[in-house]
């Protein structure tokens, strides 16, 4: 019985760690198939300006109308051919009209990323396609020769050197209810998922390696068993050979008185 509890011990959990992991495996597979099938067709800025079912255009006569207006980048010059050709019905008067229309329609709003990320803060129906289009600063225009130039130069290094200026943009911008928009793609499988299958397969090894130290214990104590009972029939045939030769000692002493 424990010959075969041992090996059995080990191969069943060896089998049922096997079993888990390919099953484990599959179904992660399965996910992500699906999840990459249900993915949004929009992703980013080129895969806007290759459709046509959903409109995209920015505020008329602002900074970025100007960007798309001016590039050189094929993507860009035709989109902003596109928000051409539908003009003015593709253009908003403001930030918030342009809010509006994209939970009000099939529209998307292209803006600054610091009024975007502000936006997206209050209102959790909306959400950022894409990375950034363009990268530029924020200024202060004052008249040339301004004798406030200076001041103002040395104030706003005195922030950023102070981090108030990021302390500010985490007040203002990140203060929203909305949480942290979170990659909805299938993910690997983690220690967390699998955890519980290499804690069976520690446990089912140690109670086989127990079952081995009966086995071997049992085995131990059957071997001396066995030494005893052959030492006691070795006595007995000892002792059955001296009857024997003590009777032929007899009969030959008998043999020869006659």
């Amino acid at each position: 019985f424990w010959e075969w509890g041992a090996a059995s011990g080990v191969f069943g959990v060896w089998w049922a760690f096997t079993l888990i992991i390919i099953s484990s495996y599959t179904a992660n597979l399965a996910a992500f198939l699906t999840v990459q099938r249900m993915d949004v067709p929009i992703e980013s800025v080129d895969d806007l300006a290759d459709q046509t079912a959903i409109e995209y255009g920015t505020i008329h006569g602002g900074s970025s109308m100007t960007f798309f207006q001016n590039s050189r980048y094929q993507t860009y010059q035709r989109m902003w051919n596109y928000m051409y050709s539908k003009q003015p019905n593709v253009f908003v008067k403001s930030t918030e009209e342009g809010i509006a229309r994209v939970l009000n329609s099939n529209y998307a709003f292209l803006l600054e990323s610091t009024m975007n990320e502000y936006y997206r803060q209050r209102n959790c129906n909306l959400t950022q396609v894409g990375g950034l289009l363009d990268t530029k600063g924020y200024g202060i225009g004052m008249p040339v020769g301004s004798v406030f130039r200076d001041e103002f130069d040395l104030a706003i290094l005195q922030l950023q050197e102070t981090n108030r200026l990021e302390i500010l943009k985490r007040k203002w911008w990140e203060g929203g209810q909305c949480p942290k928009e979170e990659d909805h793609r299938a993910k690997g499988l983690g220690m967390e998922n699998i955890g519980g299958i290499f804690v069976v397969l520690v446990c089912g090894l140690i109670v086989a390696i127990f079952m081995a130290m009966l086995e071997f214990l049992w085995s131990l104590r059957h071997s001396e068993h066995s030494e005893v009972s052959d030492g006691l029939d070795g006595k007995a045939n000892v002792a059955k050979l001296n009857s024997y030769f003590s009777d032929k000692l007899k009969l030959r002493l008998v043999w020869t008185r006659l």
